[in-house]
C-alpha cells in the first residue's frame, strides 16, 4: 500500500507479510485481520507475520483501530499454531533503515495465535526505540473476550501507549490529519 488508505469493516486474510507497503497513513477500522495456515509447512500448524511496514519518516504508517486479529484454516487445510506454540507476529521489519516500522494497534482484540512477544525482533526495527509516535506500538490490547492482555513479555523494541498518547490516533480525522498538506481527510462509510 502507498499513500493514504482506509479499510472499514473489512476482512483481510493471509499468512506472511499480507499487509505491507510504503504507507503515509493506512487505517484498518472495525476490521478482522485473519491469519491462515501456510501450505508451505504441510500439516504442521504454523504462524507468520501480519505486517511489514516501510513508512516514510514522520508518517503515521499503519493503524489498526478497534479491530480483531483471528486465525483460520488455510486453503490447503493447514492450521495456525495457538497458545504456548503461537508463532504469529504482529509485524517484522524489512531491515531497511531508510524507512520506519510505524505500526499501531489501538483497542484491538487478539487471538491466542499471536506470540506473547508480539513483534518479530530480527532484524531490529527502525526506530529500535519506539515512542508514542514512531515504531511498534500498542494500546488497549485484549483477548477475544475483551480481557486485557498481559503485554509484559512484548518485544523491548515496542511501546505501550498511554491513553493521552493513543488519543492522537483514535479517530479517522486524527489518522488522516496530514492528508492534502494538512487539510485532512475524514472518510465516511
Amino acid at each position: 500500500m502507498k499513500g493514504y488508505n482506509w479499510f472499514y469493516n473489512t476482512l483481510v486474510t493471509g499468512n506472511v507479510d499480507f499487509i505491507w507497503g510504503y504507507s503515509q497513513a493506512t487505517l484498518f477500522e472495525d476490521s478482522e485481520i485473519r491469519t491462515v495456515g501456510d501450505t508451505y509447512y504441510g500439516s504442521t500448524p504454523s504462524g507468520g507475520y501480519i505486517l511489514q511496514a516501510r513508512t516514510p519518516s514522520g508518517a503515521k504508517g499503519f493503524v489498526f483501530l478497534n479491530s480483531t486479529l483471528t486465525n483460520g484454516t488455510g486453503p490447503g487445510g493447514n492450521t495456525v499454531a495457538t497458545g504456548s506454540a503461537a508463532s504469529t507476529y504482529l509485524a517484522r521489519s524489512g531491515g531497511d533503515s531508510t524507512y520506519q516500522d510505524n505500526i499501531l494497534f489501538i483497542n484491538c482484540k487478539m487471538g491466542t495465535h499471536i506470540a506473547s512477544k508480539g513483534w518479530y525482533e530480527s532484524p531490529a526495527p527502525t526506530p529500535s526505540t519506539a515512542t508514542a509516535t514512531t515504531g511498534w506500538r500498542e494500546y488497549g490490547s485484549t483477548d477475544l473476550s475483551g480481557t486485557t492482555l498481559d503485554v509484559s513479555g512484548r518485544s523491548s523494541y515496542s511501546y505501550q501507549l498511554f491513553a493521552t498518547e493513543a488519543a492522537a490516533f483514535d479517530t479517522r480525522a486524527e489518522v488522516f490529519s496530514a492528508y492534502n498538506s494538512g487539510a485532512g481527510w475524514t472518510p465516511q462509510p
